[in-house]
């Protein structure tokens, strides 16, 4: 790299000088195999050996260039690598419940998940076109079924999927909600313009796991000879979730608006007490 800038200079020197002579000169010196160069007394001796495959080639040049002396004499920056702090990222996407069971429909359009950064550290490489970051995550998953199934813990204590009773005249939902804790690892590169691409794992500590079920029942006792339609809600904890679990991310980024999908080849229970399925994100996400 310096063979080649000490080369520009020099040309652009060269080309300066013989610019009002008749008979100009232009010598291509690409790939210079060997450069020295002295200040003495004020003057340049350039000294240039090999060019290209012709390792013969020499040439010598001597100068009064103050510009020229400093410019090659002036050792360059190199650029350091750079390391930051960032706060506030955010995203929002849809869930699904991959490799459910027979009759746990989880509604993806209806299933969401939602995630916050509060902080994370970025190294940049010298370019600061890739860095690697490292943070924390705070996130809610929440798979839900509106169909006629719901989730209901048995008399075991077990996670099962059951219809709803026959009173129940409108159903509303059935939702497992998880949050977890997590330490996202990124890796990201710029891949054109503004347009940067991540891959990353998130490692996840699910630290709460419940279940909510609300509906609607006919009701003939509240009023004798009157049907009244009762909101019926019952809730569900300890479900036995996984503790620690993988998401692998995928995502786009243009400035700070990015889609990514998310998948964890785990499952979100624990299978001796609940339904077997695996969860999938797709969304859009805030911040860089």
């Amino acid at each position: 790299m310096i063979r080649h800038i000490i080369t520009s200079l020099f040309l652009f020197t060269v080309m300066q000088a013989q610019a009002h002579s008749v008979n100009d000169t232009i010598i291509d010196l690409h790939a210079a195999q060997r450069v020295l160069m002295q200040e003495k007394d004020g003057n340049i001796l350039l000294r240039i050996e090999g060019r290209d495959k012709d390792t013969l080639f020499t040439m010598h040049y001597t100068g009064v260039n103050r510009t020229l002396a400093d410019s090659l004499l002036t050792p360059c920056k190199r650029r350091k690598h750079k390391n930051e702090w960032d706060f506030g990222n955010f995203h929002f996407g849809l869930v699904n419940a991959f490799g459910a069971p027979q009759g746990m429909d989880v509604d993806m359009g209806s299933s969401w998940e939602i995630g916050f950064s509060p902080v994370c550290h970025r190294w940049y490489n010298r370019k600061q076109s890739a860095y690697l970051s490292v943070g924390i995550e705070l996130n809610w998953k929440n798979f839900r079924m509106t169909g006629r199934n719901r989730f209901v813990k048995d008399a075991s204590d077990q996670l099962i999927i059951a219809p709803y009773p026959e009173e129940a005249a409108h159903v509303d939902f059935s939702r497992i909600k998880v949050f977890s804790l997590g330490i996202p690892v990124i890796a990201s590169t710029d891949i054109a313009g503004d347009v940067a691409v991540d891959l990353g794992v998130i490692l996840n500590l699910n630290t709460y796991a419940s279940v909510k079920t609300r509906y609607r029942a006919a009701n003939e006792t509240l009023l004798p000879g009157t049907t009244v339609m009762q909101k019926v809600l019952t809730t569900e904890k300890r479900l036995h979730e996984q503790r620690v679990t993988p998401d692998f991310l995928l995502r786009l980024r243009w400035r700070g608006i990015g889609i990514y999908a998310k998948y964890s080849p785990c499952k979100v229970l624990n299978t001796t007490w609940g339904p077997s399925f695996t969860p999938f994100s797709t969304g859009i996400s805030f911040g860089f």
